[in-house]
């Protein structure tokens, strides 16, 4: 019967005076700009609907017309491998073309912007001198760096990081900074608060403390901003104190998110909630920023300084797997809440009490392995997680093999602090509410039982 059905239909197709063939002329004179007609459209709906029912059902219709109306009964096959690579050579190629486009568009702007005047006619002109083409600020890509910290499983939405990816270059034009990078989250009580660091700017006119670590050196070396709404302006915090540092260390105590407020603690805090916030960022930087060892090296000039090794390569996923390959960026901070002790003027009377804090705590050098990081019986103190394929892969273009794996490491004082290497990059970032794990807290005594 079902035959029967299908050659009835044909012969009335066929013949041009049957109300269904001249239904079908209809459908074909509908077409669209690319010449696609409504006939053809329909044709391949109810063919690819006969050949896969189940895969069809009456509710995805509409959805089986727009796809067949995107290709229009093209499909394409995914690329093999040879045209991959042929693509990637010539993207490549591209790219190098455009990098040399923007440097001489650079240079030629700025040979514009100085206005020379022209020379008389006669006397050879004089070839202006080539201005250094300035170097664009260090910011961080935190788009990718947010891919990392998935793999680790870190996360704050693609929206907030695209809106903190835009904060930290708009914060980069603002402010000139040289190197720039988004530090992490404070969880508070109320309202959260998100933090940008950067390398904070000597000349910049900023009132120092007297006593205090000047402005671009010591713990004040970076300068942060804070915001509670990425769409809106960002706040500078404060230099720290040495007193912030000295009565962070003695409470617990969780932010509101209102800065200016008091701090209500046992013992006393006698500053803000700022005072306190910019103190407790101090203490988690000296304490979590990692990075590979071999990188940074101590100046020569002044030990307590410093500064990157051009020698030194940056080393590979299966080098980096051990806790002793990596070390502390930041400077620890002393008792008095300080990288270092204060000069005092020859005959001092505190030179013996001063001799006495430098025994019981001494300066660290720069750049302590962290697996020198110890507290209490706790072993070991920073723990390794790996997260994806170890697998060696060779590298396209280069030599050597590579790990696509990420690799974290997370300390045990601070929880939410973090630090993701993967494929030669690596950054630290910080997502908790600013309290130390361990050490004394107040617990108060109850009263006497009432009789």
């Amino acid at each position: 019967v079902h035959g029967d059905i299908i050659k009835a239909t044909r012969m009335q197709a066929t013949n041009p005076k049957t109300p269904l063939s001249i239904f079908f002329s209809k459908l074909e004179e509908c077409r669209d700009k690319d010449g696609y007609s409504f006939l053809e459209h329909v044709k391949e709906m109810f063919n690819r609907i006969l050949l896969n029912p189940s895969a069809y059902p009456l509710d995805k219709f509409e959805e089986l017309s727009y796809l067949i109306k995107l290709t229009h009964l093209k499909l394409k096959q995914p690329p093999t491998d040879k045209q991959v690579k042929e693509m990637s050579a010539y993207l490549s190629e591209k790219q190098e073309w455009v990098n040399r486009y923007l440097s001489q568009l650079k240079l030629e702007i700025h040979l514009k912007m100085q206005q020379l005047p022209p020379q008389p006619q006669g006397q050879p002109q004089a070839q202006p001198p080539v201005p250094p083409i300035p170097q664009p600020p260090s910011i961080a890509n935190v788009i990718a760096e947010s891919k990392m910290f998935e793999w680790a499983g870190v996360g704050l939405g693609e929206e907030n990081w695209l809106l903190i990816s835009n904060a930290v270059k708009r914060l980069a034009i603002q402010t000139e900074a040289k190197k720039i990078r988004f530090w992490g989250k404070i969880l508070c009580s109320t309202r959260d608060i998100y933090v940008i660091e950067a390398k904070a700017n000597k000349d910049e006119d900023f009132a120092s403390i007297p006593g205090e670590d000047p402005h671009g050196k010591g713990l004040n070396e970076n300068v942060y901003w804070i915001t509670q709404d990425l769409l809106s302006d960002w706040q500078k915090l404060p230099d720290v104190k040495a007193a912030d540092i000295t009565s962070a260390r003695e409470i617990k105590k969780m932010l509101t998110g209102n800065l200016d407020s008091p701090v209500r603690s046992f013992p006393f805090y006698s500053g803000k909630e700022s005072a306190l916030l910019r103190a407790q960022i101090a203490r988690i930087s000296a304490a979590t920023t990692i990075v590979p060892g071999g990188i940074f090296k101590a100046n020569p000039d002044n030990a307590k300084e410093i500064m990157p090794d051009e020698e030194s390569a940056v080393p590979g996923y299966a080098e980096l797997k051990g806790a002793d390959k990596w070390v502390h960026l930041n400077a620890n901070i002393l008792k008095i809440g300080r990288e270092d002790y204060p000069v005092l003027p020859e005959g001092s009377p505190d030179q013996e009490k001063l001799d006495k804090m430098k025994e019981a705590d001494p300066v660290l050098d720069r750049l302590k392995p962290i697996s020198e990081d110890k507290y209490g019986a706790i072993e070991p103190y920073w723990q390794k997680t790996v997260y994806g394929d170890e697998q060696q892969y060779n590298q396209q273009g280069k030599e050597g093999t590579t790990s696509y794996a990420a690799l974290a490491f997370r300390p045990f004082r601070w929880p939410g602090a973090i630090t993701v290497y993967q494929n030669g990059k690596w950054q630290s970032l910080y997502i908790g509410y600013g309290i130390q794990r361990g050490g004394d807290a107040f617990i108060p005594i109850g009263p006497p039982a009432v009789i």
